[in-house]
C-alpha cells in the first residue's frame, strides 16, 4: 500500500462526531451519542482495513439502564468502486 493511502487511513477518525442509526422502516435517523475515544489496528497491505472499537457517550434517553457509554466495532477501508474514497462499515448490525 502506498504511504499516502496508509496515512489517509491512519488519520481517519470519528472522535467528536455523532453516531446516528437509521430507524428501521422509516427515513428517520436517531442520535445514539458522540464518539469520545477509539482504539484501532491497521491490517493488510493490498486491501487495507483500519479496524477499531469506539467508546460512545450516549445521548439522553438512548440506553434503558442509564449507562453512560456504549461501544461499537467497525472499520475503515478504501471503496472498491472508488479506490480513493474511504468508507466506514460497522461490524454491528442494528
Amino acid at each position: 500500500m502506498a504511504d499516502d493511502k496508509r496515512s489517509e487511513l491512519e488519520n481517519r477518525s470519528m472522535i467528536g462526531k455523532g453516531v446516528w442509526f437509521k430507524v428501521k422502516g422509516t427515513a428517520d435517523r436517531e442520535l445514539w451519542g458522540t464518539v469520545e475515544d477509539e482504539v484501532n489496528i491497521l491490517v493488510g497491505d493490498d486491501d487495507p482495513y483500519k479496524h477499531m472499537i469506539q467508546r460512545i457517550r450516549t445521548a439522553e434517553g438512548i440506553i434503558w439502564d442509564g449507562s453512560t457509554y456504549i461501544y461499537r466495532t467497525g472499520y475503515y477501508t478504501f471503496s472498491a468502486k472508488e479506490p480513493r474514497k474511504i468508507i466506514w462499515a460497522s461490524t454491528l448490525k442494528c
